[in-house]
């Protein structure tokens, strides 16, 4: 279908069976690339979630921390591999359309006695988004669970007389979108 408004010629994208949205613009990235690994994480609390306006100034993040609807959580390892997607019988002469994805994290963090406590607690909890700081340097990003994740917390002692006790927590959600990517403020772990 076409519209003429003014003088512009604009085309609706139509397609057989449906609307179709545009992505939108694509960016092509520039040649800071992001390096990987979980460095850091802080959690944040379903209500501050809701009602937090920029996950990019520190004022807000040290506001929400004092008040304790955000936590962070300092020098852990981990990673995100990719969401695996779920499906759902299309319409049509479509024979499926992506109806979600099952999103995931390790990270290991540095084991205390002190927080056995916090992590129990932590792993009956589902009030909690998951921000996983990946970046080094000035190109830092929290990826940021959209959902309340599923964190479940274990103490992990390798065999290695090397390792050292940590805790892992499997941290999963579930939603069709992927995390948010926002930069992390300087300053703030």
């Amino acid at each position: 279908m076409t519209h003429w408004v003014g003088r512009s010629l604009i085309r609706n994208t139509m397609s057989v069976y449906g609307c179709s949205t545009s992505p939108g613009t694509y960016t092509v990235p520039g040649c800071d690339a992001v390096a990987g690994r979980i460095r850091n994480m802080a959690l944040i609390r379903q209500d501050a979630y809701a009602t937090w306006a920029d996950f990019e100034t520190i004022g807000e993040w040290t506001t929400e921390e004092l008040n304790g609807r955000a936590i962070l959580i300092r020098g852990t390892r981990g990673e995100m591999p990719e969401g695996s997607p779920n499906f759902a019988d299309g319409f049509g002469d479509k024979d499926q359309e992506l109806s979600g994805r099952e999103h995931s994290a390790t990270v290991e963090v540095d084991w205390s006695a002190t927080n056995r406590d916090f992590m129990n607690t932590l792993s009956k909890s589902d009030v909690w988004h998951v921000a996983l700081q990946v970046g080094t340097g000035s190109n830092k990003y929290h990826l940021i669970s959209t959902v309340p994740a599923t964190i479940v917390a274990s103490h992990v002692a390798e065999a290695d007389t090397k390792s050292k006790l940590t805790y892992k927590l499997a941290i999963s959600w579930s939603d069709i979108d992927m995390a948010l990517a926002k930069s992390v403020p300087a300053n703030l772990y």
